[in-house]
């Protein structure tokens, strides 16, 4: 695949490098995992979910989980190319480096950005743990038990994730070590 390598000028033409698109279920680390990914390339990094609690700030909507995937949905439903060019302005750049996002949450979204940034690769992965680790890692952080998870992951912007997102990556990612672990893992298919 050999995604990874600097950009490189050929003559007048610019190879273009990819973005990376994570995804993967709430308490999956898909986030500390981009980030690290993000750092370790040099890419510049944004997430839907940052997207989402700025856009809720300039609106006036309280920053609440709930509150937050209410807004994403509608945001998806109803100004879905606005929120997704929102999301990619940061990452960008020249198309001379990678960017990263977090956060994707829908199949047709991803479709949509492939679609938009034609010729630009997108790479979609997502970031998989087992059902007792993210009972673990959201019962520790947000103080969730199995029955709060359960509801959040039945909202409409989570329940794309776990099927078809995970069928429509280019690499699944398991992340049941530590962060840097998985990162490594990605590196590596990416290099490859």
């Amino acid at each position: 695949m050999g995604y990874l390598p600097h950009a490189a000028r050929t003559r007048s033409v610019i190879i273009m490098k990819p973005i990376f698109i994570f995804c993967g279920l709430i308490g999956s680390g898909k986030s500390s995992v981009s980030k690290l990914f993000a750092k370790g390339i040099g890419a510049k990094w944004n997430s839907f979910g940052t997207a989402t609690r700025d856009i809720a700030g300039e609106r006036g909507v309280q920053i609440q989980r709930e509150n937050l995937q209410s807004l994403g949905a509608h945001l998806i439903k109803n100004e879905r190319e606005l929120f997704c060019k929102r999301v990619l302005a940061p990452v960008l750049g020249d198309g001379t480096e990678c960017g990263v996002v977090d956060g994707l949450r829908h199949a047709h979204v991803l479709r949509e950005l492939r679609a938009m940034l034609s010729p630009r690769k997108i790479i979609c992965i997502y970031v998989e743990v087992s059902t007792e680790e993210r009972l673990d890692r959201v019962g520790k952080r947000d103080g969730l038990n199995a029955d709060q998870l359960a509801i959040l992951d039945s909202h409409s912007t989570e329940v794309e994730v776990k099927t078809e997102l995970r069928k429509l990556a280019d690499f699944v990612a398991d992340n049941s070590g530590t962060p840097e672990e998985c990162v490594s893992r990605i590196q590596n298919w990416a290099k490859a």
